[in-house]
């Protein structure tokens, strides 16, 4: 009978929607040698082949849907027997899509991450301009105030001394003060006519004593 030639004839195969396959079926045998083609029961038509010492059939399938998926059966008969040769078209995983759509997605996120880092960078620059723009304002509001502590705190340090007797002197100023207010106290408009009766009195008494009364 006639005898399937495996390593001509197509193997299992997979395929997507839309692709063109080829199967071919291979085979030697006593001539003559007939190849036919079905799937589900339906007979296809196919492309012979005569080469020698093998006879060979080429089926080209169109993978319309997901109907085009299935075994596909090469019947050979030769002169005396029969055999049969079944191919099987399986559906290919659309896997290079998930990849791609893998690898988008993980651009994205790493887009995503780097926007986010680059926005809280510029909200640092900016609130750093708005710290030193206030600075400044204040620092043009407050010229003079910062001159004199300035010149102050340069007195001080040159000057320690000075001080010193910056604080005597406002203490003997008061103490000043508070003599004269001191001598100060209790003179009136009373005070001349107090003197005088005083110096009256002291008149009698030395007249007195020059006439001895």
């Amino acid at each position: 009978g006639p005898r399937v030639l495996t390593k001509i004839s197509s193997g299992d195969i997979k395929a997507k929607e839309g692709d063109l396959v080829n199967l071919l079926c291979s085979a030697q045998g006593e001539l003559p040698i007939t190849f036919s083609w079905e799937k589900d029961q339906k007979p296809l038509e196919s492309f012979m082949e005569k080469e020698k010492p093998h006879r060979s059939s080429l089926l080209v399938v169109t993978v319309k849907d997901r109907t085009s998926f299935g075994k596909y059966i090469c019947h050979i008969e030769d002169r005396f027997q029969s055999t049969n040769h079944t191919i099987l078209v399986q559906k290919q995983e659309d896997t290079g899509n998930d990849e791609n759509n893998d690898g988008g997605d993980k651009y994205l996120v790493i887009g995503i991450i780097v926007l986010a880092i680059l926005l809280v960078i510029s909200f640092v620059i900016i609130a750093y301009f708005i710290y030193q723009i206030r600075r400044l304002k204040l620092s043009k509001a407050n010229p003079e105030n910062k001159s004199k502590d300035r010149n102050n705190s340069k007195d001080i340090y040159e000057n320690p001394d000075k001080v010193k007797d910056d604080a005597n002197y406002e203490q003997v100023e008061n103490e000043e003060s508070t003599y004269t207010a001191l001598n100060r106290t209790g003179k009136d408009k009373n005070d001349d006519h107090f003197y005088a009766h005083l110096n009256e009195v002291h008149t009698d008494y030395v007249n007195q004593k020059e006439t001895g009364i």
